[in-house]
């Protein structure tokens, strides 16, 4: 058959025009895979906050290590062939032929492969970045690798923002680089006038802590939400490039209704703002009235009529354009316990309009008071179940944030999770005890005893914090072996095996530690410290 003369061909003498243009033109744009984000697009369930920052990141290094994998592929193919089809009959035959091109198919697989594992490792530290609790390496005893002197600022605070480190200190927040210690910018949320006369200001959500330290790093907040306090509160929302929108928010007594009493607001990590306020229920104590027994022991005898409720609503923080609520929670009569009751100098006394204990994160906004019991969820305000539920528990740290509560044997007293992988389930007993179960089958594998052998009587607040790079686990407990001392230990844990890997005790009384980005950073006694673990 004649060949078209005219048609441009390849060294190979393949048409040209039936060949692929990332085949004629390797060093071009690559076509995306079935199923692969092509180069700079971002999947369209990548969201905002952390979640979505992780899988815009994964999705752009899985496109550029795909690209390159697939660009050494057809390179090395079509260049094996070009060079077999310029050399002609002077290409060697037989067994040193095969041997030639067997080899260099070997280089490309190898080349393929060592991209694939180059993926691999982007995607799980992309994980663990956003991941709760999530640490890139704890492979050795954590050393300080950085540090920025605070001066006399009192409680500093850490508060992750996007991938910084946001420190609360007198007045200011500044934005960390939590694996430098550089700072990228400063926000002034309270002048110096205001600190020196004990203005204070509250920034990004609470957890449940224990004493003043919170036990898991709070979520990323995407923009941070700061709210001062005293007659003039403001919101003021900062975002991660370090710029800031100030909004004036209501009073004492503003709308406060008879009770009279000042709203709680509670920042939220996606820049929503949970408003908590007594409603206009008016008091009413019926017979209710305070005893004290010979003991010293005061009760609260016969029943309280009415008082008022509680209501919520979440707003945003910058623009106070209503998210959902008001929701109202009824003053209960049945819950006029301990709660109720004040002491002052002249004795024990009933107050019905005590201050709210309360807190408020991605997940769930809680309040107790005299008479006040609510649970909601954070999303739509729609009321959330008490924890645990059927067994599940929500662990302190992960590998992944896809990860969700772990399910554990009914039976056992576990008081929580700490780390949870996708194979394994890290507990902590009420006697004080570390026990880990398989994640599927619920099936015992190890238990240690980090905090000593009378730590039993402590346990409920002898461990602060928990942290995992997926393979080891750091624990933060109190005194140097058996607890109570008020001061830190950082203890090291094999996830597979359960055996301790090191044991650092720190001079540190209960300083807050989170993680940010995958890194660890820490509240010191002069300012704020980065930990190196690996």
């Amino acid at each position: 058959m004649r060949m078209q003369e005219d048609a441009p061909r390849d060294a190979d003498g393949v048409l040209l025009d039936s060949v692929p243009e990332h085949i004629k033109n390797p060093a071009g744009p690559l076509p995306a895979e079935p199923g692969e984000a092509a180069e700079g697009d971002v999947p369209e369930n990548a969201g905002p906050g952390a979640l979505g920052r992780a899988r815009r990141r994964a999705a752009a290094g899985a496109a550029r290590a795909g690209s390159t994998i697939r660009r050494t592929a057809s390179r090395g193919v079509g260049a094996l062939g070009r060079a077999g089809t310029r050399a002609g009959s002077a290409f060697p035959s037989g067994t040193r032929g095969r041997a030639i091109l067997l080899g260099g198919t070997a280089v490309v697989v190898a080349g393929a492969v060592a991209g694939g594992l180059v993926l691999q490792a982007h995607l799980r530290d992309e994980r663990l970045r956003s991941a709760p609790g999530g640490v890139l390496a704890l492979t050795g005893a954590p050393g300080e690798a950085w540090h920025v002197d605070l001066g006399d600022a009192v409680q500093p605070r850490i508060v992750p923002v996007g991938d910084l480190a946001a420190v609360t200190a007198d007045g200011r927040v500044l934005g960390i680089d939590p694996a430098t210690g550089a700072e990228r910018w400063a926000v002034e949320v309270l002048d110096a006038e205001a600190v020196a006369d004990g203005a204070r200001m509250r920034c990004g959500p609470s957890r449940r802590a224990v004493g003043s330290v919170a036990v898991r790093t709070a979520a990323p907040s995407d923009p941070l939400v700061c709210v001062t306090e005293g007659a003039t509160p403001e919101a003021v929302v900062i975002d991660a490039e370090g710029g800031a929108e100030r909004r004036a928010l209501e009073a004492e007594g503003d709308g406060a209704g008879d009770a009279g009493t000042s709203p709680v607001y509670a920042p939220l990590p996606d820049g929503g703002l949970a408003v908590l306020a007594r409603d206009e229920t008016p008091v009413d104590l019926g017979d209710a009235r305070v005893v004290e027994d010979d003991d010293g022991v005061a009760a609260l005898k016969g029943g309280v009529e009415s008082a008022p409720g509680l209501t919520v609503r979440v707003e945003d923080a910058a623009t106070g354009e209503p998210r959902w609520g008001p929701r109202t929670v009824a003053f209960d009569p049945d819950l006029t316990g301990g709660a109720c009751v004040v002491w002052s100098e002249d004795g024990p006394e009933l107050d019905v309009l005590g201050d709210l204990t309360w807190s408020a994160d991605e997940r769930r906004i809680t309040a107790s008071a005299c008479g006040i019991s609510a649970r909601l969820v954070t999303a739509d305000g729609t009321p959330a179940p008490a924890e645990p539920q059927d067994g599940a528990h929500v662990p302190w740290a992960t590998d992944d944030p896809e990860l969700g509560p772990a399910t554990l044997p009914e039976g056992e007293d576990i008081k929580d999770v700490l780390v949870r992988t996708a194979g394994t389930a890290v507990t902590l007993t009420l006697e004080g005890r570390v026990v880990a179960y398989d994640a599927g089958s619920g099936d015992r594998l190890w238990t240690a005893e980090p905090l000593g052998d009378e730590a039993a009587a402590v346990a409920g607040s002898a461990v602060f914090g928990a942290y995992t790079d997926g393979r080891s686990a750091m624990l933060v407990v109190d005194g140097p072996s058996t607890g109570g001392e008020g001061q830190l230990r950082l203890v090291g844990l094999d996830l597979a095996t359960g055996e301790v890997t090191w044991d650092v005790a720190q001079e540190e009384p209960y300083a807050q530690i989170a993680s940010v980005d995958g890194h660890l950073v820490q509240v010191t006694g002069t300012g704020i410290a980065g930990l190196a673990t690996g």
